[in-house]
């Protein structure tokens, strides 16, 4: 997705092991659009963005004072990643020492073998509609096949998760999915968040100019995924 109503912002959300207290998030921020700027501009352009996204749920839900402490983005969290990067050139424009190997990897078209029950990159989108436009994107762009973790192919909530677990069981190299899909396959134990490399939220605006981090749906789903398990 390039500019227009489908203009797109990613930002890549990596992990490091650690107990909930000593953890250190890795993260890699990329923007569309007319704002240009790399390096520390970069970084903290990213990290302002977290912040608001987090004192916005904070305040939508009612979050304690210790509880909104749990989050502190900070510019160290980032890996550097030009803003004007879009989601199907993550791989070739993020490339800094510091960036997960598996982006280096599916660059030069040598993907991981990803490990069962996760995906080496889960990309997390607004809606299924847009799961499937960015299932489009990658699979171009980077010669990928990802799978669709999200509500599609008909029959109960129940069965759909089932079948998509299924899926997961031998890993993937890519997924795309919704927080809220992704969430549940999480607390349902079919995703493995420590054996995913990667987590990038594809930051494109709907018909509404709503995004990830402003839908408040998507944003308290993906917070909680944040806080709970990464």
């Amino acid at each position: 997705a390039a500019g227009g109503e489908a203009a797109e912002e990613a930002e890549g959300v990596g992990k490091t092991k650690g107990s909930a207290k000593k953890r250190r998030r890795k993260l890699a921020a990329a923007a569309t659009g007319d704002v240009q700027a790399s390096g520390g501009d970069a970084l903290a352009n990213a990290c302002t963005r977290l912040v608001a996204a987090w004192a916005a749920e904070g305040k939508a839900s009612s979050l304690t004072s210790l509880e909104m402490k749990e989050l502190a983005p900070l510019p160290e969290w980032f890996i550097p990643c030009p803003l004007d990067v879009t989601l199907g050139a993550l791989p070739q424009r993020c490339t800094a020492d510091s960036a997960p190997r598996v982006l280096s990897a599916i660059h030069k078209k040598a993907p991981p073998t990803p490990k069962p029950k996760s995906a080496s990159i889960i990309v997390l989108c607004t809606s299924t509609e847009r799961v499937f436009a960015a299932l489009e994107e990658v699979r171009s762009a980077w010669g990928a096949k990802p799978l669709a973790l999200s509500a599609f192919g008909g029959g109960r909530r129940k069965d759909q998760i089932a079948r998509q677990a299924k899926a997961l069981k031998s890993g993937a190299v890519v997924a795309i999915g919704t927080p809220g899909r992704v969430l549940r396959l999480v607390e349902d134990e079919h995703i493995c968040p420590g054996s995913v490399e990667l987590f990038v939220l594809d930051l494109a605006q709907d018909r509404k100019q709503r995004d990830v981090l402003t839908l408040p749906e998507t944003r308290r789903d993906f917070f909680s995924l944040l806080r709970q398990h990464l």
